[in-house]
């Protein structure tokens, strides 16, 4: 089972709790040590769904409410983590302990 990573403060926020439709990056590891790979202008529900079909190590939906793609892309993901990393756009590859 993926590890989803999502913030739940994020899915309650007004703009995404009230907006099914609401858009976002999905960011995802795609295998234990990978490198992190992107999905521009996605909903939740879709990373969900993308997710059960390829079976992701790790993933998070930043809404577009929190970051933009481009601010998402942008942070050094850096420093130890034991199941999130605090930066959007950031995961825990757990296999390492460290933020990506």
């Amino acid at each position: 089972m993926s590890d989803n990573q999502t913030q739940e403060a994020w899915l309650e926020l007004p703009a995404v709790a009230n907006d099914p439709n609401a858009k976002g990056t999905g960011v995802y590891l795609p295998f234990a040590g990978g490198s992190k790979e992107y999905l521009q202008d996605i909903t939740y529900d879709d990373l969900l769904n993308n997710d059960a079909a390829q079976t992701y190590y790790a993933f998070a939906w930043v809404p577009h409410a929190v970051a933009t793609f481009q601010q998402v892309k942008q942070p050094a993901c850096t420093g130890r983590c034991s199941k999130t990393c605090k930066r959007p756009g950031c995961l825990c590859d757990r296999s390492i302990g460290q933020c990506r």
